[in-house]
């Protein structure tokens, strides 16, 4: 007689909790089963893996509208594959933490579903964000924008439509923004996206722009600087709800009067370029303060009066609104 035995599929399939209710299709080489131990919705969920038996690939969640936050599983798909059917208890009802509650669901494969989901932290410390706004923007403008709250946990949920691109930014006062994007297009498999922020928290006092360098008595901005401000262009591009004072030091060594001048100068040559770079005139404000604010009082060494000549910016305002033309 035949001797039949187990062999345990082992990672990535399994986890230390519970895989349960396979199903795997020889023709398509995919594994179909209910888990709890991996990233889920809550509950058992479904996932395909595909592969040989031998060697599967890293299991991927069916998503939503198939899984909910409930138990779901023993899933089964008719011989075309276009029709499914899973056990779940999602529905409410009087007894369900008794486990007498499984009703049989009908899956219709039409077009792929997406959905996009996250959280929003502190740089820092890694903390959730309650309250925080996710804007969800069509980089081609055909839609109107959206706008999530985030929950207590710090934790945001929306449907995303088919062959779209999206950019993507978290927010919250006090914190500046983090910006991510995300693209279902082409994609003919219904997709989970998952996007987490995370916002540094805006400090108080200047902030230094490293990389700023200038010719000894001039206020033009040397090609290695542009370099540098290009980044803060993105940077205030993303946080278009603050407004700035752009600032710039000199060391002690000179004439106060000429020292505020040369820094005045060089403020503005900065605030220029980010003008000329699409960052609006009345989000910006040059200050030269020559040697008023040295980081190093006193300073001798030439290492102490570099740390004194210095470009900084620091917030202003968190709440402004570009006027349209």
């Amino acid at each position: 007689m035949d001797l039949w035995y187990s062999i345990n599929v082992g990672w990535p399939v399994n986890t230390k909790e519970d895989e349960v209710s396979p199903m795997y299709l020889e023709e398509e080489k995919t594994l179909y089963f209910s888990s709890n131990g991996h990233t889920g919705m809550g509950g058992l969920d479904i996932f395909e893996a595909f592969g040989e038996l031998e060697e599967l690939y890293r299991p991927e969640n069916l998503g939503f509208p198939i899984n909910s936050s409930r138990d779901d599983h023993f899933f089964v798909l008719n011989r075309n594959l276009n029709k499914g059917f899973l056990s779940s208890d999602r529905a409410d009802c009087p007894d369900c933490d008794g486990g007498n509650c499984l009703e049989l669901y009908q899956v219709d494969y039409g077009p792929p579903q997406f959905t996009l989901s996250g959280h929003v932290y502190t740089k820092l410390n890694k903390k959730p964000i309650p309250n925080a706004l996710v804007t969800i923007k069509d980089v081609n403008e055909y839609y109107e924008p959206s706008f999530i709250i985030t929950d207590k946990d710090g934790y945001y949920f929306t449907p995303l439509r088919r062959e779209m691109v999206y950019y993507l930014k978290a927010q919250k006062v006090k914190f500046f923004a983090d910006a991510k994007d995300v693209s279902t297009k082409g994609l003919e498999r219904s997709t989970d996206f998952v996007r987490d922020f995370y916002l540094p928290r805006i400090p108080i006092g200047e902030i230094e722009i490293k990389g700023i360098e200038y010719d000894y008595d001039k206020w033009d901005l040397r090609p290695v600087s542009k370099i540098t401000l290009d980044s803060l262009v993105i940077f205030l591009g993303i946080n278009d709800n603050i407004t700035i004072e752009l600032s710039s030091h000199t060391d002690n060594r000179g004439q106060d009067e000429y020292n505020e001048k040369l820094s005045q100068k060089r403020a503005q040559s900065v605030v220029d370029y980010l003008i000329e770079n699409g960052i609006p005139l009345d989000r910006l404000t040059p200050v030269g303060y020559g040697e008023k604010k040295p980081v190093i009082k006193d300073a001798e060494t030439e290492e102490e009066h570099q740390r004194n000549r210095r470009t900084a910016f620091e917030v202003l305002r968190q709440d402004y609104v570009e006027l349209k033309k």
